[in-house]
């Protein structure tokens, strides 16, 4: 285990009791109020206590996000680094001459040539510092389909031939068991011990060169530290709801990060990729047990790996750091059905850590963090009643005015406060992210154009934060029923959306929708008379308009017309881009090289490997054919068994466990490699 020190630990601890004080004050403030409006909407005390609690326990994680965010990550992102003595990036040294990295990448179905187009660039842009020499390179593919296999290993050759002098390397594992998190496993089994470090990346992760740099020479300054995670970026779409995604994320990570890094010093969160981590401390610490079938966990390895392998290296002595001035890339999502699909899998994955918050190993910051992340997504259900309650308590407001309005004459001070604490949120919200963007980007930005983008996304957040709460719900239903899912190759690619998949997605949200119009039209708005309105003390003005509309109008019209709003915001529209809504400060002409360059390189490895190419056309292709012979391994015995089986049969005709035997077996690759030359000789003649 490596030794534990003090001084940061005791920092840690001085900030930890600021992070739970805090904490305190917001679960109590948030239990008030969330019992005071139930009290207002006329339900009893017995029901409102207990959802005021569930409320305050569920959304405690996302209340203390919101002060620390807010105000200690502002003033975190406007603090240089070199002025922060904790900051391991400040005890970077170079890397020694025995030193290895590993740059590894799994992928499942992923799209070949944009793989192979970012590891082009990042290859050759980190060509250029004295450190590429320590960095290897590893693709490893759990695909399935023959033919992608093959184009996968086209375009591992090209790549070798473009960088003969660095290691590139290819594995297809023949069985894809446990599926990303044993592909992984895989890998630090076999190569894990001959490399100090390996930076971890996605399907469509792009990882900046001196962001690769920073993260060796800061782990190689820091024995204690077992990961280091980047603040991800995300880029490269051109949908409305791609685009609105990646500026939220954006202006999310203006200061919310920063807040994290203060709290939870060397306590930080793995999220699969865009990190580094240090070998031997996974290798040691993290090899993740079997989950047995018990009602709705599924049996298996965990799918959402990663925040249990941080906490387990957190708890082992390993400091697990997020450095929000490291950043790395990630290809946004780029409509609601793909978004909810990725959201599903991290919810199913995120519900498996109550199998693990309780382990020995865990330290008890560790286990609190497993358990109210992993319940945070039950606040969805919370929601979901409170959003219905609040249409009945309308109802009771308008059908009982006169004790409403006493009740609410007598509780005026606190009605006060929380609207000021609402109007206080909100200004913060959208105050704060354009100070830093002002102070840190004015040269790469229209402020104008920024405050626009913002009030846009705030309105759009709040037609569809309804749909998304639906939404998240029904995938919670599927998880209470035991229902497992498949942790497939996520859809990066841009599509307009039809209304035949639109309608089946979100068909029950319009019901929903609509049952609830039903009620609002003919038991809240058939009461709010001028009598009503009067009694209550409600002027009909331009403030109870704006109310009626944003709060009550939009999210019901957004949920009857949400597969409008689905299939629209798949789509991509030219006047954003012109009037230069929703961009992010290194897009455009400040865009980084490795993300112009793989857009570039991509386009290059679209014309050298079609998306047509297919296992029978590389056995007749002398290119790959031939360099596939020389790096398959020899199998005398595998061909022994397999020789008269396969000997009178064509390619075409085997199946694709056949194919992938002969494709990993140089004898058998050889027979049939002189069968098709043959053939094509033949048919030429």
């Amino acid at each position: 285990m490596p030794e534990i020190n003090l001084i940061l630990q005791k920092e840690r601890n001085r900030r930890a009791l600021i992070l739970n004080i805090f904490g305190a004050i917001l679960f109590l403030i948030t239990f008030f109020f969330s019992v005071f409006g139930m009290l207002v909407y006329g339900i009893s005390l017995y029901i409102a206590v207990p959802l005021g609690l569930a409320s305050s326990v569920f959304g405690l994680v996302l209340a203390t996000t919101f002060l620390v965010s807010r105000f200690f990550g502002f003033y975190l992102s406007l603090r240089p680094v070199e002025k922060d003595p904790f900051n391991p990036i400040n005890k970077a040294i170079d890397l020694k001459e025995d030193t290895r990295i590993a740059v590894m990448m799994p992928i499942y179905h992923e799209d070949v040539r944009r793989v192979a187009g970012a590891f082009f660039a990042m290859i050759e842009e980190l060509s250029h510092y004295k450190e590429a020499k320590h960095f290897e390179w590893f693709i490893l593919s759990d695909s399935r389909k023959e033919d992608v296999i093959v184009q996968e290993q086209k375009a591992v050759f090209l790549l070798k031939e473009k960088f003969p002098d660095v290691g590139i390397h290819y594995r297809h594992r023949i069985m894809n068991t446990f599926a990303k998190v044993g592909n992984m496993s895989d890998f630090f089994r076999r190569w894990g011990s001959a490399f100090k470090a390996v930076i971890v990346l996605d399907g469509d992760s792009l990882m900046p060169p001196e962001t690769m740099v920073t993260l060796a020479k800061t782990m190689e300054g820091g024995d204690n530290i077992g990961l280091i995670q980047c603040t991800n970026a995300e880029i490269n779409s051109d949908s409305f709801f791609g685009r609105l995604a990646g500026y939220t994320v954006f202006l999310d990570q203006l200061i919310k990060p920063f807040a994290f890094y203060y709290f939870r010093m060397a306590q930080g969160m793995f999220r699969g990729h865009n990190a580094i981590l240090r070998s031997e401390a996974i290798l040691q610490y993290c090899n993740l047990p079997l989950l047995s079938k018990y009602g709705p966990f599924v049996a298996g390895k965990p799918k959402s790996h990663d925040f249990i392998e941080a906490t387990l290296l957190e708890g082992m002595g390993y400091e697990v750091w997020e450095l929000p001035t490291l950043i790395a890339f990630d290809d946004v999502i780029h409509n609601w059905i793909d978004f909810i699909k990725r959201e599903t899998r991290w919810m199913h994955g995120a519900l498996e850590w109550l199998c693990f918050f309780r382990l020995k190993k865990l330290s008890s910051f560790g286990k609190m963090r497993l358990f109210f992340y992993a319940i945070a997504y039950f606040a969805t259900v919370v929601g979901l009643i409170f959003f219905i309650t609040s249409y009945f308590g309308l109802y009771y407001v308008f059908q009982h005015p006169l004790e409403t309005s006493i009740t609410m004459h007598r509780y005026q001070n606190i009605m006060m406060w929380s609207t000021l604490l609402f109007v206080f949120s909100l200004s913060t919200s959208i105050a704060l992210p354009l100070i830093i963007l002002w102070k840190k980007y004015k040269y790469r930005i229209s402020i104008v154009k920024t405050i626009f983008s913002v009030l846009l996304g705030l309105l759009y957040s709040a037609m569809t934060s309804p749909i998304l709460m639906l939404l998240l719900d029904r995938s919670l239903w599927y998880w209470w029923k035991g229902e497992s899912i498949v942790w497939g190759s996520q859809n990066r690619t841009s599509r307009v959306l039809s209304w035949e998949e639109s309608f089946k997605f979100t068909w029950f949200i319009s019901i929903f929708g609509l049952v609830c119009c039903y009620f609002f039209y003919f038991y809240i708005m058939s009461n709010m008379t001028p009598t009503a309105l009067r009694v209550l003390g409600i002027q009909f003005g331009t403030t109870f308009i704006f109310i009626f509309i944003l709060f009550l109008a939009v999210p019901l019209v957004a949920m009857v017309f949400s597969p409008v709003i689905v299939r629209v915001t798949s789509r991509s529209f030219p006047l954003m881009d012109k009037m230069g809504w929703f961009k992010q400060p290194w897009e455009g002409k400040n865009e980084y090289p490795v993300v112009r360059e793989t857009r570039n390189r991509t386009a290059w490895f679209e014309d050298q490997v079609s998306e047509t190419y297919s296992f029978e056309q590389a056995l007749s292709d002398p290119y790959f054919a031939l360099r596939h012979l020389a790096q398959c391994p020899s199998r005398p015995q595998k061909y022994a068994f397999w020789k008269d089986k396969l000997a009178m049969r064509n390619i075409q005709d085997l199946t694709r466990l056949e194919k992938l035997v002969v494709f990993r077996c140089r004898e058998l690759w050889e027979m049939f490699m002189t069968k098709n030359f043959h053939v094509s000789k033949e048919k030429t003649q």
